[in-house]
């Protein structure tokens, strides 16, 4: 009876993980539509305030050391009314994306070649329609942090505790010796299994509340490295300038993509069913807050690179 219910279960494993393929695809399909078809079209995009004031922020963390006249300050601004053109231009796929158009706004250029720069690499993609919605779909997969702003927390990472990891492990090692006791004695297994449960729920939590924030935007860095990856693979001469740079960070802090599945999974562009499953592992086996105090210390050292 036993192994027909861990077998029911590994099916139910087997098939979730079909379903997510599935959702993911068809949420590409989607994407990939809407993008062809606004392409160019005018309209004003709709953002809470929350979300504008965190897309500010990485212009607000970025303006120290400029002079009166190199930025438009507060009042001109507003008397322009500029958030209502910022919200009209913004197009961009990531919040990445938008937080740089913005802080781009605020600072308007002055050089003529930085200028013609723009325009080049704007009109190249303008003109190239399949090599654009590569490029959107590769960004769009780093996603946005809804109302949470990735240039504070990672401003912010001294003031995150580093726990130790011994007790993740233990709690690890707890997980796979209940499992190993509902296959040797399955009337003793299921009830530490469950009580394992319980215990691993509450320390995951205990430590999770603290670090939240910080998870997420760790998933996003990620995402953005995976996405500097793909334009890595794009092979355009036309942003061989731009990539040759991205490859150079990116080597800097490959240490942050090992083991990372656990981690990003779920917390994508899609999510789905199987997403949710491993949000159940991860509480279960403390997996993403081993990788969390890992994370932690290569992003402290690494600060510049992934800027």
């Amino acid at each position: 009876m036993y192994y027909i219910v861990i077998g029911a279960a590994g099916l139910i494993i087997f098939l979730l993980f079909l379903r997510g393929l599935y959702d993911e695809k068809k949420a590409l399909k989607k994407l990939s539509g809407e993008l062809i078809s606004a392409y160019g079209k005018d309209g004003m995009k709709e953002m809470s305030h929350d979300e504008l004031s965190s897309i500010k922020r990485f212009y607000e963390n970025n303006s120290d050391g400029y002079e009166d006249g190199q930025i438009i300050d507060d009042i001109t601004w507003n008397d322009l009314d500029m958030d209502r053109v910022f919200l009209k231009a913004d197009r961009c796929c990531c919040q990445t994306g938008s937080e740089y158009l913005y802080d781009a706004l605020r600072k308007p250029l002055r050089d003529e070649g930085l200028i013609a720069e723009r325009v080049r690499v704007s009109r190249h993609f303008d003109e190239n329609d399949s090599i654009r919605l590569t490029l959107q779909l590769i960004l769009s997969r780093i996603g946005r942090l809804n109302g949470l702003t990735i240039s504070d927390y990672i401003n912010r990472l001294d003031e995150v505790s580093r726990d130790n990891n011994l007790l993740h492990y233990f709690c690890c090692l707890l997980a796979a010796f209940s499992i190993v006791m509902i296959f040797i004695y399955p009337a003793a297994g299921f009830p530490v299994f469950f009580c394992t449960l319980v215990f691993n729920t509450l320390t995951y939590f205990k430590r999770r509340g603290t670090i939240e924030p910080y998870i997420v935007s760790f998933a996003y860095i990620i995402r953005a490295m995976d996405a500097a990856a793909g334009l890595l693979r794009l092979k355009d001469e036309e942003i061989g300038e731009y990539t040759k740079k991205l490859k150079e960070h990116l080597t800097n802090i490959k240490g942050l993509k090992v083991n990372t599945f656990i981690l990003l999974s779920g917390r994508g562009m899609t999510g789905g069913m199987f997403g949710m499953f491993l949000d159940y592992v991860r509480i279960f086996l403390h997996l993403d807050l081993i990788k969390f105090n890992h994370m932690l210390a290569i992003v402290r050292d690494k600060n510049d690179d992934i800027n």
